[in-house]
C-alpha cells in the first residue's frame, strides 16, 4: 500500500502546474525509484536437471553396447541408447567405446530433452517435483520429444494433473516398437509412470502395475489396444471394439468360450483379453459363461482369471455340507452370490483346482466340490476302469548331474531371450543359477536358465555337480472326521484359512504347544491332536550333495523385510501362492531367475520376489 499510494502523491504533485520546476524534477525522480522497486511476480522458468537416479534408470533401461548397432528406425546406437555419429561408426566397431565414455555421450544429449521438457512445463504453467520430471525425462529419451507438442491422452493426463490409474494408463499408451505393441516398452512405461507418481527409481515397475492387452478378434479396438493400471485399484476396461455388421459383447479370457472380464485387477495382469461377437440372438460359444468380476483379494489366483479350468463331462452332485456358499468364481476370494443346503443337487459342468480346493462350476456360479458328494462318486468308479497300481516314477540308476553357472568379476549380467539375442534383464554378480541346456554361436558358449539366455565366455564360474541318490521321508496330514479344520498364523495363532474335509497337505515341521502337537504346512499351522489322519511316505529323489548345498547356503543367507511374503510355485506373479513367510524370517536362497525384470530366489519352500528381502 506505501508504494503504491506514493506513486499516486508523487503523479499528483506533478500535475500541479504552479510547481517550481526543480520540485518537478524531484518528484520525477521519486517516482522512478518507487517503480522500480516494486518486485515483479510471475512463473519462474523452469530449469529443472536430471537426476543421477533417472539416469542410472535410463542406463539399465537402455543396456550398454560398446559397438554400434541399429536401432529400429535404422540409425547408429552406441553406449547407452546414444546416436553414433556417422564418422564414429567404423572406429567404435574396431575400438569398442568403455562404459565411462558412453556415461559422457549420454550426459551430453540429456540437455535437449531437459529443454524440450522444461518449455513444456513453461508452456502449460505447471510446477513440477523431481520425480514427475524425471519420468517424463526418462519417455521423452525413449520416445523422442514430438509428442508434447500433441494434444493427446498424455498431455491431457500431464497438464491436468491425472493420477492412479489415469495417468499410468496414459503413459502405457506409448509402447510401440516397429509398429507392434512392445511388451518391454509397456513394462518400461509402467516404471516411468511409478518414477513420475512415487518418485520411485527401479527400471522395474512394482507388481502392482501391470496391463492387459486387448485383441479385437477379427475386429477393430476401438482406441490404444493395452492398458496399464494398479491392480490394488480394479479398473473398468477402457476400450470397447467393433466390427462391421456384428455386435461387441465384450471382453473374454479366450478367443472362444472363456470367461467376461468386466474388471481389471491382480487375475487379469499381464493377460490378452478378447473380443467376442454376435449377430441379433447370435452366440459365438462364450455367452452362457459366467461374468467373472473378482473381488481385490485375488492374491491366490494368478495367472489368468481361470487358469486350467478342467473340461468334463455334465455330473449331478449332492451337497453335504450345511450351508455352503456359492460363489461367482472358483476361490474363496470370489464374491458369495448364495448358499446351498444340505441335500440339494447341482450339474457340475466344468472343474478347476485352486491348489486348496476343487470348485465346481454350475450355470451361473462355483461351488467347492470338498463339501458334496463329488470325491465318492469318484471313489465308487468300476475298478477295472482305474489301474491296479498307480504308475510310479522309478528313479534312474545312471548318473545324474547339474550344471551352475555363478556370476563373478561384474556387476550384472545380461540376459537374453536368444544367443545375441535382446536383453531381457540381467543377473546381479553372485548369482548362482542353473544352467538347463548350452549352445555355441559365434564362437561363444551360451548357456539358458530358467529366465533367459547368458553367455558363458566370461564372467561366469562354472561348476558341475553330481546328484546323488537320497531316501527321504514326507509326513501328510488329511482332514477327517470334521467339515473343516482351522489353519492359523502359528500354533494357537490368528485363524487365517480353513481346510475343508478330505484335504491332503504335507506337514513340514512339527512343535508340541500346550500338551497340544501342531504342523505347519505351506499354507500355516494346524492342530495334529483331531481331525487329521497322519501318513508317512518314503521315497528317493536325487540331491546335491550335503556339501554342496551347506556352501551355497551360507553364500545366500536373507532375510525378509515385508510384513507378508508369498512364496509362489515358480518364480514370477503368474505362478500360484504355495505360502507364506514373515517379516525377519531367515530364508537360504538356492538359485535365482529374473522374470519381467524383477529377480527372484528359489528356497526350500518355493519361489519368492527378492525385492522384500536383505541380505541376512
Amino acid at each position: 500500500m506505501c508504494c503504491d499510494s506514493g506513486i499516486m502523491v508523487s503523479i499528483t504533485l506533478l500535475d500541479k502546474e504552479n510547481l517550481p520546476m526543480k520540485r518537478k524534477l524531484i518528484c520525477l525522480l521519486m517516482v522512478l525509484a518507487l517503480v522500480l522497486s516494486i518486485p515483479v511476480y510471475g512463473h519462474a522458468a523452469s530449469d529443472l536437471k536430471t537426476s543421477d537416479d533417472c539416469l542410472a534408470v535410463i542406463k539399465a533401461f537402455e543396456g550398454f553396447s560398446g559397438k554400434p548397432y541399429r536401432d529400429t528406425d535404422g540409425h547408429y546406437t552406441i553406449g547407452y541408447g546414444t546416436r553414433c555419429p556417422d564418422d564414429k561408426v567404423e572406429y567404435y566397431t574396431q575400438n569398442p567405446m568403455s562404459e565411462a565414455e558412453a556415461d559422457l555421450y549420454l550426459r551430453q544429449e540429456m540437455p535437449a530433452y531437459e529443454k524440450a521438457v522444461n518449455a513444456f512445463i513453461d508452456k502449460h504453467g505447471l510446477t513440477y517435483t523431481q520425480g514427475q520430471f524425471d519420468g517424463v525425462i526418462s519417455l521423452v529419451f525413449n520416445c523422442g520429444t514430438s509428442w508434447l507438442n500433441k494434444g493427446d491422452t498424455l498431455i491431457k493426463a500431464l497438464t491436468q494433473g491425472y493420477t492412479g490409474n489415469d495417468l499410468i494408463y496414459a503413459f502405457t499408451i506409448y509402447s510401440m516398437n516397429g509398429g507392434n505393441r512392445s511388451i518391454g516398452h509397456v513394462k518400461r512405461r509402467l516404471a516411468e509412470a511409478n518414477m513420475y507418481l512415487n518418485a520411485a527409481y527401479s527400471r522395474t515397475p512394482p507388481d502392482n502395475y501391470t496391463y492387459v492387452i486387448f485383441d479385437g478378434n477379427g475386429g477393430t479396438v476401438s482406441t490404444y489396444n493395452v492398458q496399464g493400471y494398479d491392480a490394488n485399484s480394479p479398473v473398468e476396461p477402457i476400450p470397447t471394439a467393433t466390427y462391421e455388421g456384428k455386435t461387441f459383447r465384450g471382453w473374454y479370457t479366450k478367443a472362444s468360450g472363456g470367461f467376461q472380464v468386466t474388471r481389471l485387477d491382480a487375475a487379469t495382469a499381464g493377460m490378452t483379453l478378447y473380443a467376442h461377437w454376435g449377430t441379433g440372438s447370435e452366440e459365438n460359444g462364450a455367452e452362457k459363461a459366467p461374468i467373472i468380476v473378482p473381488d481385490s483379494n485375488v492374491s491366490k489366483i494368478t495367472g489368468s482369471l481361470i487358469p486350467g479350468g478342467t473340461e468334463e463331462k455334465s455330473v449331478q452332485v449332492t451337497v453335504t455340507g450345511s450351508s455352503v456358499n456359492l460363489r461367482k468364481g472358483p476361490g474363496t476370494s470370489y464374491k458369495v452370490i448364495g448358499s446351498a443346503q444340505k441335500g440339494a443337487v447341482y450339474t457340475i459342468t466344468s472343474t478347476y483346482h485352486d491348489g486348496t480346493y476343487l470348485w465346481g462350476q454350475y450355470g451361473e456360479g462355483w461351488i467347492c466340490l470338498d463339501y458334496t458328494d463329488y470325491q465318492k462318486q469318484e471313489e465308487e468308479t468300476p475298478e477295472e476302469e482305474k489301474p491296479e497300481t498307480p504308475p510310479q516314477e522309478k528313479p534312474s540308476t545312471g548318473s545324474q548331474t547339474k550344471t551352475y553357472a555363478t556370476v563373478v568379476g561384474t556387476d550384472s549380467l545380461n540376459v537374453r531371450t536368444e544367443p545375441d539375442g535382446k536383453i531381457l534383464g540381467s543377473l546381479p554378480e553372485g548369482s548362482r543359477v542353473e544352467i538347463l541346456e548350452q549352445k555355441t554361436v559365434a564362437n561363444r558358449l551360451w548357456g539358458r536358465y530358467s529366465g533367459g539366455w547368458i553367455c558363458m565366455r566370461s564372467y561366469v564360474k562354472l561348476e558341475t555337480v553330481t546328484l546323488v541318490p537320497v531316501t527321504i521321508t514326507k509326513t501328510y496330514a488329511t482332514i477327517v472326521d470334521t467339515d473343516a479344520l482351522n489353519v492359523r498364523t502359528e500354533p494357537d495363532g490368528k485363524i487365517i484359512d480353513s481346510l475343508p474335509q478330505g484335504s491332503r497337505v504335507e506337514i513340514l515341521e512339527k512343535k508340541t504347544v500346550a500338551n497340544r502337537l501342531w504342523g505347519r504346512y505351506s499354507g500355516g499351522w494346524i492342530c495334529l491332536r483331531s481331525y487329521v489322519k497322519l501318513e508317512t511316505v518314503t521315497q528317493v529323489v536325487y540331491q546335491e550333495p550335503e556339501q554342496t548345498r551347506t556352501v551355497q547356503a551360507r553364500s545366500a543367507s536373507w532375510r525378509v523385510t515385508a510384513s507378508c511374503l508369498n512364496v509362489r510355485r515358480g518364480p514370477g506373479v503368474s505362478n500360484p501362492v504355495v505360502g507364506w513367510l514373515y517379516r525377519d524370517d531367515p530364508v537360504v536362497i538356492l538359485s535365482y531367475a529374473r522374470v519381467n525384470g524383477t529377480l527372484w530366489g528359489r528356497t526350500s519352500q518355493g519361489w519368492i520376489c527378492l525385492r522384500y528381502v536383505d541380505r541376512g
